[in-house]
């Protein structure tokens, strides 16, 4: 089934909000999220501490949620 346009609209969106995220930010969502790793081979393989990939996670995620809160909320001012 194909999805709805909705749906499409908030991926693009969460690809937006990705993209504005700063690079050591992205980077570390990224591995998490897509690849899987955890903090510890994380911190290894960007050579940071654990708490610097702790806290470049969070402010990650809190943007990226920032991001689609305000986006979600858009959207139901228009239904």
């Amino acid at each position: 089934a194909e999805e709805p346009p909705s749906w499409r609209a908030a991926g693009r969106r969460m690809l937006e909000c990705l993209d504005e995220l700063p690079l050591e930010q992205r980077s570390a969502f990224l591995l998490h999220r897509e690849e899987g790793f955890g903090v510890e081979a994380m911190a290894a393989t960007l050579d940071v501490k654990v708490e610097t990939v702790r806290s470049r996670l969070q402010r990650a995620l809190a943007k990226l949620r920032t991001g689609m809160d305000q986006y979600l909320a858009v959207l139901r001012t228009r239904e």
